[in-house]
């Protein structure tokens, strides 16, 4: 399994960006993987009774986090050229924190 997976973002890293690449290893391998850990650690376990709690709790800040970003790029006069630095450097301001707070829950977790 994991062969295809290298074989598959070898064409992906070949036919497209790298923003495009980032984002799907983002989405389907960091993101997927954080989020079973972040069930387990939470509820107990990573059946689909906790994954709907964790969906049905996280919800509102998702919404809500999306409406802010919605707003932001409607309101704020920003050229094409500074898009890409502001975002990179709201994913470092997210990063950090994110960090400490996940290294905590694996620390944790394995005690």
């Amino acid at each position: 399994m994991k062969f295809y997976f290298l074989v598959f973002f070898y064409f992906l890293s070949i036919t497209s960006s790298l923003i495009l690449c980032f984002s799907v290893y983002f989405i389907f391998f960091h993101s997927i993987l954080s989020i079973k850990d972040q069930v387990k650690y939470i509820y107990g376990s990573n059946n689909s009774k906790s994954l709907k709690r964790y969906i049905k709790n996280s919800l509102p800040y998702f919404i809500l986090a999306l409406i802010f970003l919605i707003l932001f790029f409607i309101y704020a006069e920003i050229d094409n050229n500074d898009l890409l630095p502001i975002i990179f450097t709201f994913l470092a301001a997210i990063t950090f924190p994110h960090v400490l707070v996940i290294e905590k829950m694996y620390r944790t977790m394995k005690q």
